[in-house]
């Protein structure tokens, strides 16, 4: 009995000291030496790029590469017109029309295999962009360690490289460019930052998930010490800040789309050629011109929605647990309708992540890092689990904000793997239907799409309660922003 005793005690203390090793590991300050950054950084691209050797999905790429030919033998100005569905914003079209470029030289432009793959390529290069911010972010924190662990954890991530090595799809690239954005914020760039998100959204318009966070960012960082006893000069200082963030995005918007807008088009979308639409703007007025000039590309984009107007397109979410999978959003749903509830449920997200920034960083004034990409996390989440005509890639950006979560909140290792878990199977399912020839649209009983749909909402439900606990901490638990 006591031999017994001893071994336990023993295999005890062994166990202890691993987790503290593995947990000294963690909070390391250490900097990683520059080899083993180069070794980890060249096996990571080999993985990708073996990965990319998948095949991909037999929809997306040849349609891609149709207007990454047609860009490159036609004016750019028609484009919107001939491929009367694309609601992709300018800026991709940008890196088709450079991808067609590329094409053209190695002469690949006409088989759909090698050009999918070197499509992928821009996906991989921005997702090791993207695990390079993580391992940045970490070194500014001094847990560049655990930047190296989490920045190898986000590249191989199933539910990350699915879309982009497997898939071959552009999500990716937004869910990069929205992270650098909010670092951007973080360190107190705020127009650079500005100029970031407004180029993420001219790529595709789901990347607008964060412009709140920015946007409140943007005003908190203004200087309220000085309101009081200077406020002539405050005002100046805000003034002059959100006319330049104006300019910026004034300039963004026309220097990519006044290539491709075109004046006598209609700005509808649709996915019959028949029903495209144009209009005489000959005689309208300048003032007319330059509205319709600023208007056409949202437009352009809100009308997108109407294309596939259900209550869910191929998301695993809450809409698809209430039976909205393919139905159309105006249909009825507890004496309204799919889109008035979900309208509701978005504004009330937007509302609780408005009121948990005002009190992190007016009312409290603490300006935590960890609630400034918690927050982008949650608005992306809970965006994708409870509002209406939403499709099966549109969470991956959360899985990149999760993972940054976890620099100071140990519980989102498990959040991370939940959210990645839901995007993976979200995508991944459908990516296999469409391989195997099988309808894309899941059925609406489908036991795989229910079951992601009800771990998505519990990882948004258990993303909720996370909020209000960080609102809990107190002021020094927690690194301030740009510090």
């Amino acid at each position: 009995m006591a031999v017994s005793a001893r071994k336990k005690n023993m295999q005890g203390k062994k166990e202890s000291s691993f987790r503290s090793k593995i947990s000294d590991f963690f909070k390391s300050q250490k900097p990683v030496p520059r080899d083993i950054f180069i070794i980890v950084s060249l096996a990571l691209v080999a993985i990708r790029l073996l990965l990319s050797l998948v095949p991909q999905s037999k929809i997306d790429p040849g349609c891609y590469m149709a207007w990454a030919t047609y860009l490159n033998s036609n004016d750019f100005d028609n484009f919107y017109k001939d491929f009367h569905y694309a609601i992709y914003g300018p800026v991709y079209l940008f890196l088709m029309w450079l991808s067609g470029k590329i094409g053209g030289f190695l002469s690949i432009t006409n088989n759909v295999e090698s050009f999918g793959y070197l499509l992928k390529m821009w996906y991989v290069l921005f997702d090791l962009i993207g695990g390079y911010l993580i391992f940045k972010i970490g070194k500014k924190y001094k847990k560049e360690w655990l930047g190296l662990v989490l920045a190898i954890f986000y590249v191989l991530n199933p539910g990350v490289f699915v879309n982009s090595s497997v898939w071959g799809q552009l999500d990716t690239i937004i869910a990069t460019m929205m992270l650098a954005a909010i670092y951007l914020i973080n360190v107190r760039q705020s127009l650079l930052a500005v100029t970031v998100l407004m180029l993420a959204i001219m790529t595709k318009p789901q990347a607008g998930a964060v412009v709140p966070v920015l946007a409140i960012m943007f005003f908190a960082q203004f200087p309220w010490n000085k309101f009081a006893s200077d406020k002539a000069g405050f005002f100046k200082t805000a003034f002059i800040r959100t006319g330049l963030a104006a300019v910026i995005c004034i300039l963004v918007y026309t220097v990519t789309f006044y290539p491709f807008y075109n004046q006598s088009l209609s700005p509808k979308s649709t996915l019959d050629a028949k029903q495209v639409e144009f209009r005489d703007m000959s005689k309208a007025s300048t003032l007319t011109k330059t509205a319709d000039f600023f208007t056409w590309l949202p437009k352009r984009y809100l009308s997108g929605v109407e294309q596939y107007p259900y209550a869910t397109a191929n998301a695993f979410n809450f809409w698809f647990i209430a039976g909205g999978q393919t139905a159309h959003y105006d249909g009825p749903f507890l004496g309204s309708t799919y889109k008035t509830f979900g309208t509701l449920l978005l504004a009330l997200i937007i509302l609780l992540t408005t009121l948990f920034m005002i009190f992190e960083f007016f009312i409290k004034k603490r300006k935590r890092v960890l609630s400034l990409y918690f927050i982008s996390y949650f608005l992306t989440t809970a965006y994708v689990a409870f509002y209406t005509a939403v499709h099966e890639r549109y969470l991956l950006p959360a899985v990149i904000f999760s993972t940054i979560c976890i620099f100071w909140d140990k519980r989102f290792w498990i959040v991370t793997f939940l959210v990645s878990l839901c995007t993976f199977l979200n995508q991944f399912y459908i990516y296999y239907r469409i391989n195997s020839d099988m309808n894309a649209w899941v059925p609406h009983d489908d036991k795989i799409g229910m079951i992601t749909s009800y771990l998505t909402v519990i990882t948004a439900l258990i993303s909720i309660y996370i909020l209000f606990s960080i609102m809990r901490k107190n002021k020094d638990e927690l690194p301030a922003t740009a510090k």
